[in-house]
């Protein structure tokens, strides 16, 4: 039924004046949604006399229900949450091409000009990407727009057509971030996933960059009970941010409780068509992403509008026409109306390519001064490694015992793609071609300029491929496989890290020694840096707390590496571990007073120290590092991001692996000399030496015979040279036998009395394994045994 009243359409309630006789919308709205309880009146948009609508939301005949809630279990996360959407990379990885055309810019005439083929390497295509995204929207700003349409309209025309193109096109790149979720209810393509879609394409068809720059779409599960002919209306509201209420629902997922300030909502439609399974969708904006992997916030919807599409004549276009409610929906919603949305977190890919690491040192720290046989033969392999630190930044360690030197693999080669040309193409001609456009700002500008005209349509000619090859891209890029995820050493999944070859996923083949004496073993950390919360006046800027590593591989016996940030002002942090829990340690950062703080989301060196290394065992060592963004958004126990939004840096690590030369050359006595090889001493110091493990160890031998001839100190002693045995393979049968033989040869040969006397050897330890020329592990210079 529609009828009409001389009603004066103010917001507050009071009448102008102009009609005596006149009862205020407000006031109506009042009166009536007090009286009929659960009707809401409201108005259309832009029409005079104000038309009435009254919108039931009661049961029966009207809008029974309208509950939107969160509907998704996300592991390690408080309460139900929504799913979670965002734009995927073009690329995930640093990209380089060969021969590709580039053609440049004829500034006499705005076409193209002559061609050059260049090369590329590292290069980010999200970088391009935003360059190319801002171009366009700022040639269709009504400050280039309105010029252009009098210079050349049929240019303005196929540039506008192309920017509705490359929204649709962008917005195919949506994916649920979270791998459990793409795996249930926001599977690409799903009805979720269309969705959410529609929700960014309309913020991409406003402007390109900042829909692009969207962080995430949140969307939350609608259940609506309504007549049929609620299907063709939708409620309009406005998302609000507020403090997360649920008690530490965000402290085991993000380091800054506060983000939510930094957060923005956008509008969300609500379809009132009756269903168990609709969608409201809520654009997410958050600044500074590159500070927080996930945020937690207390959203609240705030609906103000209906959009209700129907024709009421035949002089009605049928449009949909759009209802503000009289009185405010929030304050006073109708009983049917419920959002609880809860405490929502939510993951915040960065959608940028770390800058590689920095492998700084490695060395072996030897004894320094050993008392014991013991001591003197174990080592600690020390290296260091820089990184800048987004917040979803993990550090990737990979410590390799007794392999060969890394061989380079082939990196790939995207010449052939034609996005990639495309968008090279612009960056290349970008600053010529808008010094030509830049005249569409002159006052004088002149209708049908021939250079302004033709720059145009080489823009939209750009325009035009980049749109349709944009179109192309995520039909043949949108599958999410990939291999396996590797688990932790607990059985908890970890991050997928690997390439599609498990041999060569480091960008390296790593072939290892196959001597069994000498094991290949790799240790692999994940390395999350935790922070501090940063004061809300600024005076207090957050700082780094805590260093959480996951232990993904340990082939041997290692104990937990020691770590130690070196500060830039020469301060040395060492880290205090806690107790390792199953395959993860915490490593706090030291507080307190005089202990300066660590900034946050800046260049950091670690120093790694892994200590009780016998050398015989562990005979050389290399480090390899890469740094892992977005795997693991919401923390080390929660979710795992799909494949699509993880970047890695190829793996960094030192061209030589790192082989140990110990040198003791303090006195080591190991005995009484003895005939019988099976008690005389060098039986147990070759066991000691070899690790209980004699295959293939290579040694030289060099004997002394010492006499003191003055009691003093230091003693005063001759020493005389007996036998030297060359660099040979230690024989369990024969080499200790020989050297007593040789030694009671030279002894009867000599005459030389024994009692009181004593032997000192010097014993040197070979790396005997994937080596050109022999290599010394260990020098014993000074093995005393006496003489009985």
């Amino acid at each position: 039924m529609q009828d009409s009243s001389v009603v004066v359409s103010v917001g507050n309630g009071i009448g102008d004046g102009q009609e005596s006789n006149a009862v205020a919308l407000g006031q109506l709205a009042v009166a009536i949604e007090s009286t009929v309880i659960g009707l809401k009146l409201a108005t259309v948009h832009g029409t005079t006399p104000a038309d009435v609508w009254g919108i039931s939301f009661v049961d029966p005949g009207g809008i029974a229900e309208v509950k939107v809630s969160p509907q998704a279990s996300v592991p390690g996360v408080e309460g139900l949450q929504p799913l979670s959407f965002a734009l995927r990379p073009l690329s995930n990885t640093l990209e380089h091409a060969t021969g590709v055309e580039i053609r440049s810019i004829d500034e006499t005439t705005g076409g193209w000009g002559a061609s050059t083929v260049n090369d590329y390497q590292g290069i980010d295509l999200e970088a391009w990407a935003r360059i190319w995204l801002a171009g366009l929207d700022q040639l269709c700003t009504g400050r280039y727009a309105v010029p252009a349409a009098q210079v050349a309209p049929e240019a303005l025309a196929r540039l506008m057509t192309a920017k509705k193109v490359l929204s649709h096109a962008v917005a195919n790149g949506l994916s649920p971030v979270l791998v459990i979720q793409e795996a249930s209810l926001g599977a690409l393509d799903s009805e979720a996933w269309q969705a959410a879609r529609e929700a960014l394409q309309q913020r991409l068809q406003d402007q390109l960059l900042s829909g692009y720059d969207t962080a995430a779409i949140l969307q939350f599960n609608a259940a609506v009970t309504s007549p049929a002919t609620a299907s063709m209306a939708r409620l309009w509201g406005t998302g609000h941010v507020g403090n997360p209420q649920a008690a530490g629902a965000h402290d085991s997922v993000s380091d800054d409780p506060g983000a939510w300030k930094i957060c923005q909502l956008g509008n969300a439609a609500t379809a009132l068509a009756n269903t168990r399974k609709g969608t409201v969708s809520f654009p997410l904006d958050v600044d500074q992403p590159a500070l927080h992997r996930a945020v937690a916030l207390q959203p609240d919807y705030a609906v103000h509008d209906m959009e209700v599409a129907c024709q009421l004549s035949d002089n009605d276009s049928g449009k949909p026409k759009r209802l503000s409610f009289l009185r405010d929906f929030e304050r006073f919603p109708p009983a049917a109306f419920k959002a609880p949305l809860g405490t929502t977190v939510v993951p915040v890919p960065l959608r940028a390519c770390p800058n590689p690491p920095l492998v700084v040192s490695h060395q072996a720290e030897g004894p320094t001064d050993p008392a014991t046989l013991a001591e003197a033969l174990h080592w600690s392999y020390v290296f260091t490694h820089a990184h800048d630190n987004a917040a979803q930044d993990q550090a990737l360690i990979e410590i390799e015992f007794n392999g060969q030197p890394p061989v380079a693999t082939d990196l790939g080669n995207w010449g052939d793609n034609a996005l990639f040309q495309a968008l090279a193409q612009y960056t290349a001609v970008q600053k010529p071609l808008w010094a030509i456009l830049e005249q569409l700002q002159a006052p004088s500008v002149s209708p049908k300029d021939p250079v302004l005209v033709t720059a145009l349509h080489t823009f939209a000619d750009l325009a035009e491929r980049v749109g349709a090859l944009w179109s192309d891209w995520w039909p043949s890029h949108d599958s999410q496989d990939s291999p396996p995820a590797t688990h932790c050493m607990d059985g908890h999944q970890a991050p997928h890290l690997s390439g599609s070859d498990e041999s060569t996923a480091h960008g390296v083949a790593m072939p290892s020694l196959t001597d069994a004496s000498v094991p290949h073993e790799c240790y692999q950390y994940l390395a999350t840096l935790h922070t501090t919360t940063a004061a809300g006046d600024g005076t207090n800027p957050p700082a780094y707390c805590k260093l959480t590593l996951q232990r993904l591989q340990a082939d041997g016996p290692l104990a937990w590496p020691e770590i130690t940030i070196l500060c830039a002002d020469g301060v040395n942090l060492p880290l205090i571990g806690a107790k390792p829990m199953d395959q993860s340690r915490d490593y706090n950062f030291p507080a307190g007073e005089g202990v300066p703080n660590v900034p946050a989301f800046t260049p950091v060196s670690c120093q790694w120290t892994l200590s009780g290394l016998h050398v015989a065992r562990y005979q050389r060592a290399n480090a390899t590092v890469a740094v892992i963004r977005n795997a693991q958004l919401l923390g080390t126990d929660g979710a795992l991001t799909c494949p699509a939004f993880v970047y890695r840096t190829p793996q960094r690590g030192f061209s030589e692996p790192l082989i140990p030369l110990i040198r003791i050359d303090t006195p080591l006595p190991i005995g009484i000399w003895t005939n019988d090889v099976a008690t005389n001493p060098l039986t147990s110091l070759f066991n000691a030496l070899f690790d209980s493990d004699e295959t293939g160890r290579e040694i030289m031998v060099r004997t002394t015979y010492g006499y003191p001839v003055a009691s003093s100190t230091p003693a005063i002693e001759t020493l005389t040279p007996v036998m030297f045995l060359p660099l040979s393979e230690f024989n369990a049968t024969s080499t200790v036998q020989s050297i007593i033989g040789a030694f009671e040869a030279w002894r009867t040969n000599t005459g030389t009395p024994t009692h009181g006397g004593f032997l000192s050897f010097e014993i040197s330890l070979y790396a005997h394994a994937g080596l050109a020329h022999p290599q010394p592990l260990v020098v014993l210079r000074q093995i005393v045994s006496a003489l009985a």
